[in-house]
């Protein structure tokens, strides 16, 4: 199964089953190739308009005041690498510069590569968050 195959199964799987899609809200630009495009939603995934429901990705909310500091862990390859990067930049934007933590692997990872225990930049990425989590619960934020 490729990765979009996976994210378009999983996006199925977390769509509510009578999920209607609203209308998209927002949009941002595709610095790449310089053409508009709403946040969240992706042609390369049909099926899948829920994505552009802010109660599917936090990135397509007006606001992120209220969310806490964020820790990000992408790898190079991942499908949503970029939407990964956007999102942080609206925390910091938002937030400040100490909103979110991100760490950016290389290799051929892929989405999910986390749960893969046996590699090492998946024991890497779980030790990174576990510190970071454990200093947000000291610092009460």
């Amino acid at each position: 199964m490729t990765q979009a195959e996976e994210l378009e199964f999983f996006g199925e799987l977390y769509a509510p089953s009578d999920y209607e899609a609203p209308k998209p809200s927002s949009e941002v630009d595709d610095e790449e190739d310089g053409h508009h495009q709403t946040a969240g939603a992706d042609a390369d995934f049909p099926g899948t308009e829920w994505m552009v429901d802010e109660r599917a990705s936090p990135l397509l909310a007006g606001s992120l005041l209220t969310m806490p500091r964020a820790f990000i862990a992408y790898a190079a390859d991942d499908l949503l690498a970029k939407d990964s990067l956007l999102f942080a930049d609206r925390l910091k934007a938002e937030n400040g510069p100490d909103a979110v933590h991100l760490l950016h692997l290389q290799g051929p990872l892929g989405h999910g590569f986390a749960k893969h225990s046996h590699r090492p930049e998946a024991y890497a990425a779980v030790a990174a968050a576990g510190a970071f989590a454990s200093g947000a619960l000291r610092r009460g934020r």
